[in-house]
């Protein structure tokens, strides 16, 4: 008889702890599967010219689709700044529930623009949460403008200086101020006669010295017929 009590008590307090581990495994949140989620980002900048190192920065904006989707912080987007050629991974999301979690990734293009051009490319990031035996099981995959898997979001930004101006600043600083140039030639015209002016005079001293000649002759003749 006690035999029997004994029995049933155990397999009564059986029953109670399977049950008690079956609700554990299917109705708890776990955590313990594979939940690690690491979005890769890089830029790569193309310069012609010089630049400096501090300018050759990139603004990148981590966006979620829908509300409530994990996020590395509480808003609802997240910002990386990366700097020259610069790979990061966007880390820190906490999934706890299966589904389907979608972004866009995309640069955050500067008011100012002279000389650079800004990849304008949006990626759309898709995190799929699954349950497996071993818990969380997640899959990310990145996709560009043209709706192709790729294996990062990589941007490419250009910056070419502006030649043109250089050559412009070198050339006004080495011509002559021709305006003062073109003074002074006027100012040196009003004090000497130009060559048109002396042809056409020489002709009155010549007659001047003729004249002066033929007085200096005509004196000198009176004079020796007087003695």
């Amino acid at each position: 008889m006690m035999s029997n009590r004994w029995l049933n008590s155990t397999l009564k307090y059986s029953n109670y702890l399977f049950v008690l581990l079956l609700g554990m495994f299917f109705f708890s949140p776990t955590t313990h599967g594979q939940t690690f989620v690491s979005i890769p980002l890089e830029q790569a900048f193309n310069i012609s010219g010089s630049l400096d190192q501090e300018k050759q920065k990139g603004h990148y904006v981590l966006e979620a689709l829908e509300v409530g989707n994990p996020m590395p912080t509480d808003q609802a987007t997240y910002s990386v700044e990366l700097l020259g050629n610069e790979r990061k991974t966007i880390e820190g999301f906490n999934f706890s529930q299966e589904g389907t979690f979608s972004y866009n990734l995309y640069q955050q293009v500067p008011k100012s623009t002279v000389g650079f051009t800004y990849d304008a490319q949006v990626y759309l990031i898709t995190v799929y949460v699954t349950r497996s035996v071993n818990g969380l099981d997640v899959e990310v995959t990145v996709k560009n403008d043209q709706k192709l898997k790729v294996e990062s979001a990589a941007f490419t930004n250009i910056y070419v200086a502006n030649s043109n101006k250089e050559k412009e600043d070198h050339t006004s600083g080495s011509l002559p101020n021709t305006e003062k140039e073109n003074g002074n030639s006027l100012n040196r015209a009003g004090r000497l006669p130009r060559t048109g002016q002396l042809k056409e005079n020489s002709w009155v001293i010549g007659f001047l010295i003729l004249i002066f000649a033929l007085e200096l002759y005509r004196r000198k003749y009176q004079s020796n017929h007087r003695k």
